[in-house]
């Protein structure tokens, strides 16, 4: 959907056409809400004589193409995919494009004849704002997840592809899939000899009736590089998910080239997302005090378990080992810290319980942006449909007002009891064994085994200052002993294969 208006069409709303119920009109101009259950993207530019709203990237990005003739890349949107693994909301890493997320509303007007916006951000999610009033029940459960399964596949022909972990949240939407008789594959990833995710996989394809195949990645350099170049070559952002290389190899191996790509993200922030003992020990031991944390980061190398520890509280809250503002400044000259961002969301969540800080930042960011972004951006790089059946308002309204303890149990660190408790009914799945196994990217063992490759991208990036050769360099060479290197390694590559390649910076069309 795309709405583009001029501030004097909104003064009359002549030529506008039907405006959506989440844009409204107001005294000074008109309000832009998020979607709460993460099913609609909400992107938005506002230019000195239009302003564009659209439900996808590709399109806004293409709009603001046209009336300015070209894109330019936000230097705070890439500083945060280099130090944080991913882009936070509402900023994206394009200049003058924002990303309304869950909660959120961009306050539009126009003073002087030209438009100015403010975004006002929220926490849906927050347990005193549940009713808990809706009736536990296994069946009603479920009941929703297959409608909203069987609502989007039936958009794209009940054709596709399941990517299939061994996890809650997949594995019920395989269960979905085998009951609706739809003849759609299940594929896992598998990334290390030790990991037997791929087992419990097949194992329940086998018993529902689903067809299985597990991927691992291609040996061939060349093969990787070819599956790699193509989804940086149609891709209108990067994603630094740790899964985002897997899924993109996964998917490209398939052979699939039509229909939807299913994935069970989008849940956490309303099924009851609790912080893993090991993210609540780094809150903890954490080092306090601005200038402590800052002189630690820098007499401690980018890999070191300290990364962690000289973070802010909501800082903490991000997975890997990512560059700190004193190491991107020598190699991208308009880096701001991104440190910055997390000690304003300290002070706003000052006060606030560990639970309710934990899903507000999990719901917000991890689950609004970073984890079903690596859907749909493998999905409109191959010209495929995002399946993404926990996104979905009545899905969300009903388990987000569960009673707390069908949710999760603080005391046990038990998460979506009432989705447990329908998976042991369904299938007798045991969620302590199963749970013991889960997705892993053996990521220092892809960039040790594709060096040419991120050498050339991240080289020939012209983002990046010439010291970047020399870092890279070293850092490919130390990762067979320092394996956590390569989550810095995987934010540059990622952001300079976009950036070498994708048409939406440049004047080609996509």
């Amino acid at each position: 959907m795309l709405v583009d208006l001029t501030p004097e069409q909104f003064g009359t709303l002549e030529g506008a056409g039907a405006l959506p119920e989440w844009i409204s009109r107001d005294r000074d101009g008109f309000s832009v809400r998020g979607d709460d259950s993460l099913e609609r993207e909400t992107y938005l530019h506002v230019g000195e004589d239009r302003v564009v709203v659209a439900t996808d990237m590709p399109t806004v990005v293409d709009e603001v193409r046209r009336s300015l003739d070209a894109v330019a890349v936000a230097p705070e949107g890439v500083s945060h995919m280099l130090g944080t693994g991913f882009t936070p909301l509402p900023l994206t890493v394009y200049a003058n494009v924002l990303r309304i997320g869950a909660g959120d509303v961009a306050r539009v007007s126009f003073p002087s004849g030209t438009a100015a916006c403010a975004v006002d951000e929220d926490y849906p999610w927050l347990r005193a704002k549940s009713r808990q009033d809706q009736k536990p029940s296994t069946e009603r459960l479920y009941e929703l997840i297959v409608t909203s399964l069987q609502r989007r596949l039936d958009k794209c022909g009940r054709n596709g592809v399941l990517m299939l972990s061994s996890g809650k949240d997949s594995v019920t939407l395989a269960i979905a899939l085998a009951d609706l008789g739809y003849d759609i594959p299940c594929v896992t990833y598998r990334a290390e000899e030790a990991n037997t995710e791929h087992e419990y996989a097949a194992a329940f394809c086998r018993r529902l009736g689903l067809r299985h195949r597990t991927i691992e990645m291609p040996t061939d350099p060349g093969r990787v590089r070819s599956h790699l170049l193509s989804f940086f070559e149609k891709a209108v952002a990067p994603s630094a998910d740790h899964a985002m290389i897997p899924f993109i190899v996964t998917i490209a191996e398939t052979g699939i080239e039509s229909g939807g790509i299913i994935d069970g993200g989008g849940n956490d922030g309303y099924m009851g997302y609790l912080p893993s003992s090991r993210r609540r020990k780094k809150r903890t031991f954490r080092i306090r005090g601005r200038w402590a944390q800052e002189m630690v980061a820098r007499a401690t190398p980018i890999d070191s378990r300290v990364n962690y520890l000289a973070r802010s509280r909501s800082g903490a809250a991000w997975p890997g080992r990512n560059l700190r503002h004193h190491e991107m400044r020598p190699l991208f000259a308009d880096a701001i810290d991104p440190a910055e961002r997390w000690r304003r969301e300290d002070r706003k969540l000052r006060g606030w319980a560990d639970i309710d800080r934990a899903q507000a930042n999990m719901l917000r960011q991890i689950e609004g942006s970073r984890t079903p972004d690596k859907v749909r951006l493998v999905a409109q790089t191959r010209e495929m449909e995002a399946v993404l059946p926990y996104c979905d308002q009545e899905l969300a309204d009903y388990c987000f007002n569960l009673p707390v303890d069908q949710r999760y149990n603080e005391s046990t660190r038990t998460d979506k009891i009432l989705l447990r408790q329908l998976l042991k009914e369904r299938i007798d799945y045991d969620a302590e064994s199963v749970g013991e196994s889960f997705f892993a990217f053996a990521g220092a063992s892809f960039f040790t085994a594709n060096a040419d490759l991120v050498r050339d991208e991240i080289h020939s990036c012209s983002l990046w200052e010439p010291e970047v050769r020399a870092v890279v360099d070293g850092w490919l060479e130390a990762l067979p002993r320092r394996p956590f290197l390569f989550h810095a390694l995987l934010n540059l590559f990622v952001v300079s294969g976009w950036h070498n390649h994708s048409p939406y910076l440049s004047d080609r069309q996509p």
